[in-house]
């Protein structure tokens, strides 16, 4: 993530899906830097719900 901070410096949520999603049996990593607000991490996280 400090790569892409040291480029853009704003709000950043990185989404990691494993190989096992192309099968709906796989888990998604979300991230979120600290300059995305509680209500904007809920609302992204509620999009891969």
């Amino acid at each position: 993530m400090e790569n892409v901070y040291g480029i853009f410096n704003g709000k950043i949520t990185k989404v990691m899906p494993s190989q096992a999603s192309k099968v709906f049996e796989g888990v998604i990593l979300i991230f979120h830097n600290s300059d995305v607000t509680t209500a904007e991490a809920k609302y992204i996280n509620s999009l891969f719900n």
